[in-house]
């Protein structure tokens, strides 16, 4: 068998580190591919609808939420300037959620924590979004719900929700995630519902904390953790060699792990 020697990364022990890695890696590929990295960031005037939604939204009772008008967009957006009209007695600090429906972009625009400091959850509903990334989501700390389904989603990072720690509802069903990093939900004690349905690599929805702990969570694992690669979270012997099922090989060799040129891509791609 053939080892590949024109490319040699030297891997730490730690599965975390490795996934972490992987994860930027893909991510990278992946927006390549959909052309965002190639784009400048797209600076818009947000005409906010303002208003008090009737019934739910995820935990959120009768949220009073800005949404914003459709225009066109390209790239990644910023939101440099909000206007509207508020309802009597309301401004930008009561704004609950932000709807971005209508903004068909790659990712969630940014800026709004700027005019929107109280945000608690944001509605991304089939809004062409391809990537979802902590430094997308960290400026609303106080975030509980997010709806980013039927998106164009393949992979979420190990620290995606790192910086929510009041997160209770995800809707991340109806995407095309083939990768999820470890411990996604790890930091998110108050989560009782996670829809990861119609997914490339998984198809489950919890509805309680109980399913998302004896289900959810370990599916995401044994299913979208080790897709087309080696679950990281195993020991390698010495010289214990790994084939995937792109045929590509790592040779386990002390702590050294040598691959060839392209290998990441042509596993992902």
């Amino acid at each position: 068998m053939i080892i590949y020697s024109l490319l040699s990364h030297r891997i730490s022990s730690s599965s975390q580190f490795i996934s972490t890695m992987i994860f930027k890696i893909f991510v990278i590929i992946n927006a390549f591919t959909v052309g965002s990295l190639a784009s400048t960031a797209y600076g818009i005037t947000a005409n906010c609808d303002y208003g008090t939604h009737v019934g739910t939204m995820g935990p959120l009772s009768r949220p009073y939420r800005c949404t914003i008008a459709e225009q066109p967009v390209r790239g990644d957006v910023v939101i440099d300037n909000v206007i509207g009209k508020h309802e009597a007695g309301k401004t930008n600090t009561d704004v609950a959620v932000a709807n971005v429906k209508n903004i068909k972009s790659d990712r969630i625009p940014s800026g709004l924590a700027g005019f929107f400091p109280n945000v608690e959850g944001i509605f991304a509903f089939a809004s062409l979004k391809t990537i979802l990334l902590n430094e997308d989501l960290r400026s609303f700390p106080k975030l509980k719900y997010i709806d980013i389904s039927q998106n164009r989603i393949t992979s979420l990072p190990s620290d995606v929700f790192e910086d929510n720690p009041q997160m209770e509802w995800i809707d991340i069903s109806d995407n095309r995630i083939k990768l999820v990093g470890l411990d996604i939900l790890k930091n998110l004690k108050k989560l009782h519902y996670a829809n990861f349905g119609t997914n490339y690599c998984i198809d489950e929805l919890a509805r309680d904390k109980t399913d998302i702990e004896r289900t959810l969570k370990p599916r995401l694992v044994s299913m979208c953790q080790s897709h087309d690669v080696p679950y990281f979270g195993t020991t390698i012997s010495p010289g214990g060699k790994i084939r995937t099922t792109s045929s590509y090989v790592i040779d386990a060799s002390e702590d050294t792990t040598t691959v060839k040129p392209g290998f990441w891509k042509k596993i992902f791609g």
